[in-house]
């Protein structure tokens, strides 16, 4: 399970950092949403206040409607959409999701290779 945070930019206008703006009364992240370094960048901004929220089954539920929207963008790419090593390109799910109208944060390259993983593994269903 992912965990969840809260940023918050400690200004009133709030704080850019990793091309999102955190505004002062907080958005709420997946670990999943940044790549690791990025999280290194966002708890060494002094500009940022980063709260671990506490793990609910209503989180679950957000990660698993998450993971089958991303997994839903994956099925709709056509082969263009993917790269010469058959994994799809963040960009293209990104496209995907947002002309799906899904309004969830973008999806980095470590969550596509799980998500990517999980599903070549996993045969479908008959």
């Amino acid at each position: 399970m992912s965990k969840t945070f809260k940023v918050s930019g400690i200004h009133k206008q709030g704080f850019c950092r990793c091309g999102v703006h955190f505004p002062h009364e907080g958005r709420i992240v997946s670990e999943a949403d940044f790549k690791a370094e990025d999280w290194a960048r966002l708890r060494a901004e002094p500009n940022l206040r980063i709260e671990l929220l506490k793990e609910t089954a209503q989180d679950e539920d957000a990660a698993q409607d998450r993971k089958a929207r991303i997994i839903d963008a994956i099925k709709s790419l056509d082969g263009e959409a993917f790269q010469a090593d058959g994994a799809p390109k963040v960009g293209a799910i990104n496209a995907a999701l947002k002309l799906a109208g899904a309004d969830i944060a973008k999806v980095t390259a470590d969550e596509r290779e799980e998500i990517w993983a999980d599903m070549i593994a996993t045969p479908p269903p008959e």
